[in-house]
C-alpha cells in the first residue's frame, strides 16, 4: 500500500527508534540495540543491505543509495519474504509506479 505522510506521523509516537546507518561505529552499540529491539523497546530504521548486519528485518526499510544494486525493484524479493514498510526515492528509482502498486506487497 502505498503511504501517505499522515499514515506514520505520531504512530510510534513517544517509542524510542534508532536509525542504524551501517558502519564501524554501529559495532560499539549493536548488541544493546538488539536486546532492546527483541524486547520491544525501540524501532529500528536500516538503510539499504541491513541483512549485512542484523538477522532480523527492520521496522522500517529506507533505501537511500544512489547505486543501482539498491533500486526497490532489486529488492522486491526481500520485500515478499519480510514485509517491511520501505521508504525510497521515487525521483532516483525509475521503477515505474504501476509496477510497485501491482506487485509490492510491503508498505511503501
Amino acid at each position: 500500500m502505498k503511504l501517505k505522510i499522515a499514515d506514520i506521523i505520531d504512530k510510534h509516537k513517544n517509542t524510542p527508534c534508532f536509525i542504524a546507518c551501517h558502519g564501524p561505529s554501529l559495532n560499539k552499540h549493536k548488541k544493546e540495540l538488539i536486546s532492546a529491539r527483541k524486547q520491544e523497546k525501540i524501532l529500528r530504521f536500516s538503510v539499504n543491505n541491513w541483512w549485512d548486519y542484523f538477522d532480523s528485518p527492520p521496522d522500517y526499510w529506507v533505501l537511500s543509495s544512489s547505486e543501482h544494486a539498491f533500486t526497490i525493484k532489486k529488492v522486491f524479493p526481500i520485500l515478499k519474504q519480510t514485509k517491511v514498510p520501505i521508504f525510497y526515492s521515487d525521483d532516483g528509482d525509475f521503477t515505474s509506479k504501476s509496477y510497485i502498486e501491482d506487485n509490492l506487497e510491503s508498505d511503501w
